[in-house]
């Protein structure tokens, strides 16, 4: 109903550009791309350092892609704390994590490998959620309906306390 207005406010604003009908793409006010490869442990300790100074303290949005596809959309505060957390998700679990849902979408091997991230500066707390959940919303990242079917199946399966 409102999706044509949320892909306009984007668009406005900077954080979109229309490539067709139903294809938007990041507009040029992103930075990056910080090139990273997911799901190698060996780069662990190298990777870290190289991340914090990437991103410093940039508050803001970003977005991971693989290819052409857009892989998530997230917000960080800063963003660097979360690009390492998926990262490291890509091989482990990561405190937080408490249905592991990041852990099975990072390590999956559809989205381990060469992957990029783009992060847009964005200080206000509110907004980045907003804007974080329109751009989930009209880029439709491969994430969300990961974390539709992940939330279905858990509905769906019954736990031992329900089974007593």
């Amino acid at each position: 109903m409102y999706k044509g207005e949320l892909e306009t406010f984007l668009e406005e604003k900077g954080f979109i550009i229309r490539k067709g009908k139903e294809d938007f793409r990041l507009s040029s006010g992103w930075c990056g791309p910080y090139e990273i490869v997911h799901g190698d442990r060996s780069l662990k300790e190298k990777i870290k350092p190289e991340i914090k100074k990437t991103f410093e303290d940039v508050e803001g949005l970003y977005v991971y892609l693989k290819g052409d596809k857009i892989l998530y959309v997230g917000k960080g505060k800063p963003i660097w704390a979360r690009v390492w957390s998926h990262f490291r998700e890509s091989f482990e679990v990561v405190g937080g994590d408490r249905l592991k849902i990041w852990h099975q979408f990072f390590k999956n091997k559809t989205h381990c490998g060469e992957v990029r991230v783009y992060w847009k500066e964005l200080k206000d707390e509110k907004m980045r959620i907003i804007v974080e959940k329109m751009l989930a919303y009209v880029l439709d990242p491969e994430f969300v309906s990961f974390h539709e079917s992940k939330k279905q199946k858990s509905r769906t399966t019954p736990t031992r306390d329900k089974l007593n």
